[in-house]
């Protein structure tokens, strides 16, 4: 006890020192939480291929808002562009004039879609180049301070070349039965008329 006593001045000094350590932990703690918070709610736009249900040698560019807040002003630029590009496809136009300006609000899980031809039998009848690269810049809401620029990088070879199996069970695959049982049936109507004319 003596030595507390005598030393009093050395433990309110060490007692200071771990307040003040302390209290940079939990300022540092609350920055990381608001930092953290203010991250997961902000916007996402994403740029995407997708491969459109029921259609063949096409593609859909999807740019939408993955994000929990709405994306303002916002600026989607491409390269190659598609005004200057070599794909003299009609699609590719609509994109050009769809993303010439910027859009003023995309709102959360919203999403743009387009078509372009994907034809790679014919490359002047394809609007969609071997590799896009799709930069966007945006805004956050008013309250909240930020401006976010993202890059993707498209390659084409990863949608063009999906395999996959048809049920003969699914609609497609019914209407696929459909058809060979109506050419058999046209086949037998032919032979009638074929023989009745004789």
């Amino acid at each position: 006890m003596e030595w507390v006593a005598t030393n009093d001045q050395v433990i309110a000094g060490i007692a200071g020192i771990a307040t003040v350590i302390t209290a940079l932990v939990a300022v540092f703690t609350l920055l990381r939480a608001g930092l953290d918070s203010a991250e997961r709610t902000r916007p996402y736009v994403v740029v995407e291929y997708r491969i459109p249900e029921y259609s063949y040698r096409r593609l859909e560019l999807v740019v939408r808002n993955a994000g929990p807040t709405a994306a303002r002003k916002l600026l989607v630029a491409f390269d190659p562009p598609f005004e200057n590009s070599d794909f003299v496809g009609d699609m590719a136009g609509y994109v050009a004039r769809r993303y010439r300006e910027p859009i003023s609000t995309l709102a959360p899980g919203q999403a743009l879609t387009s078509n372009l031809i994907a034809d790679l039998d014919n490359e002047h009848e394809n609007d969609v180049p071997e590799i896009l690269k799709a930069t966007v810049t945006y805004k956050s809401p008013w309250w909240r301070l930020g401006n976010y620029k993202d890059a993707f990088i498209l390659q084409r070879f990863v949608y063009t070349e999906q395999t996959f199996t048809t049920s003969s069970k699914s609609v497609s695959g019914r209407l696929e039965t459909v058809a060979k049982n109506i050419g058999g049936v046209q086949k037998e109507l032919n032979g009638i008329m074929k023989k009745l004319s004789e």
